[in-house]
């Protein structure tokens, strides 16, 4: 996955608490700015307010999935990718394209109630790759619910720890919102 290009972490892709660029790994803290660390910025949105955010190294994101689980989502992403138009330029792809609409279904984000979203950058630059494995990306709610069935009981008992170690809040404390899981692909 070579990057067409890499542009300065936008806006979307700071930390909203730190109003910022994340500084450290919300896993294991590991420096990710100074070091050559591939990192993956996630956000859940709820109507266009961001209610979880997360930076993790490839490392934490590689140790909080399955191998069962990645080889499940592997095979939905793959039966469920739409088809890139017959004009479609990867020279001209920008990071805002890959926000527009669900990587899966195409539902425009302006339509979505709920959404995840999630790039990958090194230090202080987004790396935008054109699809068919594009960053950044959006994923719609529905699509998210789909891929968390997928997880495997490890996957979810690893997120579950995760969130206790970050937040204050038990898991089950989301009255208004079915259960996010990570999708990292």
């Amino acid at each position: 996955m070579a990057p067409l290009h890499q542009v300065p972490i936008p806006k979307p892709f700071q930390s909203v608490y730190l109003e910022d660029l994340f500084e450290k790994c919300t896993g294991c803290e590991c420096d990710l700015l100074g070091e050559q660390v591939p990192y993956a910025v996630a956000k859940h949105f709820v109507v266009k307010e961001p209610v979880f955010e997360a930076a993790l190294c490839m490392t934490c994101v590689a140790s909080m999935q399955s191998q069962e689980t990645q080889e499940r989502i592997t095979a939905f992403v793959q039966s469920l990718k739409r088809e890139l138009p017959e004009d479609f330029d990867p020279e001209t792809y920008t990071w805002e394209d890959g926000l527009k609409a669900c990587l899966l279904c195409a539902k425009l984000r302006e339509d979505c109630r709920r959404y995840q979203t999630l790039g990958v950058c090194m230090q202080a630059e987004l790396l935008v790759v054109p699809p068919p494995s594009p960053s950044p990306y959006m994923i719609c709610e529905d699509c998210n619910e789909q891929m968390s069935k997928l997880l495997s009981k490890q996957t979810k008992d690893n997120w579950d720890r995760f969130m206790e170690r970050i937040t204050d809040d038990p898991p089950a404390i989301e009255l208004d919102s079915p259960r996010f899981d990570p999708v990292f692909m």
